[in-house]
């Protein structure tokens, strides 16, 4: 199951119980090694247009190959338990 780190915070821990430390009963989340990311870290944003940098750098639209963009964090970053298995996932 694809759950944010805010909502696997919220659920037992999928460990064994002879092992579970007492403060680790619910999900460490990215603070256990078991703990997998399904979403990228980054999530990349295009700011301009072919034609608002093909404007500014005065060459032929045909000449800029994409837009300008940076990299933001992705919104919302979704893993798993990887003891729990690894979800099927239909998006």
């Amino acid at each position: 199951m694809l759950v944010t780190e805010k909502e696997a915070r919220k659920t037992l821990c999928c460990g064994p119980i002879t092992y579970m430390d007492p403060d680790w009963k619910y999900c460490g989340g990215s603070d256990c090694m078991a703990w997998r990311w399904y979403d990228p870290a980054m999530k990349f944003v295009v700011t301009k247009t072919r034609y608002e940098i093909a404007a500014e750098m005065d060459v032929p639209v045909e000449q800029v190959e994409c837009g300008e963009g940076k990299s933001i964090p992705f919104p919302n970053r979704r893993g798993f338990c990887g003891l729990a298995g690894k979800p099927e996932v239909t998006e």
